[in-house]
């Protein structure tokens, strides 16, 4: 059984338990502050103890206790409340006191809330233009460069959001496509069947400066020298390639997975380190970190990664509550930003982190990256 349906179940048997410690019988029944608070303990003590079992067990990772509590948040609760509040309408001996109405109705938002963070806002693509990134005046002759960003795919099967993705990305016009990894995630097997599909996809990707990959989490380089193979798609694996869009030359470093190994670092000081300055430098990298590998006011014109997804999860005024990434919150959340001197863009990812992971975005919009270079 997966993470989700037993999440699930224990989620609605957790609600029925927690819905009934919460009367209190008194000569008029009725569900008060005390009795709410009774009900959430019961949540919190049986949440608790799953979540213990799962890590002792070895049945849970990191994702999958998230996934946990998000399902209680947005299950068991409302669920719980959904209780309440039927017992009080059905039953005209059953009262509750205003402060537990209102508890009540709060639990029963998280219902709709978990519905749109599961089924809307993750499927609620963004073609995002971001403000024009201006390079240094060695460089600045001739036409602004576009560059298409399609990163973190993440596609456990090839269906008509993962198609829309690719037609949003080709209706830009890009002049260069990057793609800074995370491309399929699920087992050999699966993508033994989506290889087809998936190179379909790739075989689209034409753009006048070209396309390139590289790795992510959840690549094996083998698999993309798969995917890329017959396609229009340049798999990058350490490795520094010139282009040149509309007469103005570009020069592209593509670094693997792991951006702190020694041939990750030959590859950034060689693209840094290259004579001349009529050349657009780009380094693309899944994870952002590699932005540190890179001197204060460095060369390289613009680095461009994926991997954090905006964060999936974005409190405001806060930010998102998990970035897997040592760049600053702001940064991980997506956008293009200057860290001393070292330009950097984030994009939020086309899909979701799989596995145990909850399926769910708030405030972090899958999104296509459009940036021009001026």
């Amino acid at each position: 059984m997966t993470v989700a349906l037993i999440g699930l179940v224990v989620s609605l048997v957790a609600a029925a338990l927690a819905a009934g410690a919460a009367w209190r019988r008194t000569p008029s029944t009725r569900v008060d502050l005390t009795a709410v608070v009774r009900a959430a303990v019961v949540l919190a003590a049986i949440g608790a103890v799953t979540l213990v079992g799962g890590l002792a067990t070895g049945r849970l990772d990191l994702f999958g206790v998230i996934h946990v509590v998000y399902l209680f948040a947005v299950v068991a609760v409302p669920v719980t409340a959904g209780l309440l509040a039927a017992r009080a309408m059905i039953d005209r001996d059953v009262t509750l006191t205003r402060p537990a109405a209102v508890l009540v109705g709060v639990g029963l938002l998280l219902a709709p809330l978990g519905w749109y963070m599961t089924h809307i806002e993750p499927y609620w693509l963004q073609v995002e233009h971001e403000a024009p990134v201006v390079i240094d005046a060695a460089r600045a002759d001739g036409p602004p460069i576009r560059i298409g960003v399609l990163t973190d795919f993440q596609a456990r099967t090839v269906g008509d959001y993962e198609r829309g993705a690719v037609d949003a990305l080709l209706a830009e016009s890009p002049d260069i496509i990057l793609l800074p990894g995370d491309i399929f995630q699920d087992d050999e097997a699966a993508f033994r069947r989506e290889l087809p599909a998936l190179r379909e996809q790739f075989q689209r990707l034409h753009a006048p400066g070209g396309a390139f990959l590289v790795e992510g989490d959840s690549d094996p380089p083998a698999h993309l020298v798969e995917l890329v193979a017959g396609t229009p798609v340049r798999f990058l694996d350490d490795e520094v390639v010139r282009t040149e869009v509309a007469g103005r030359p570009v020069t592209i470093a593509g670094i693997e997975l792991h951006y702190s190994s020694g041939a990750a670092r030959r590859t950034v000081a060689e693209l840094e380190a290259a004579a001349g300055e009529g050349d657009v430098r780009i380094l693309l990298a899944h994870r952002p970190d590699a932005v540190f590998d890179l001197p204060p006011h460095a060369r390289t014109d613009l680095v461009v990664t994926g991997h954090t997804h905006g964060g999936q999860v974005v409190v405001p005024g806060f930010g998102p509550l998990m970035t897997l990434s040592d760049v600053p919150r702001a940064v991980a959340a997506g956008g293009v930003f200057d860290l001393d001197g070292r330009r950097i863009y984030v994009g939020r990812g086309v899909g979701l982190e799989r596995g145990q992971a909850p399926q769910m975005r708030l405030f972090a919009r899958p999104n296509i990256g459009v940036l021009t270079l001026t």
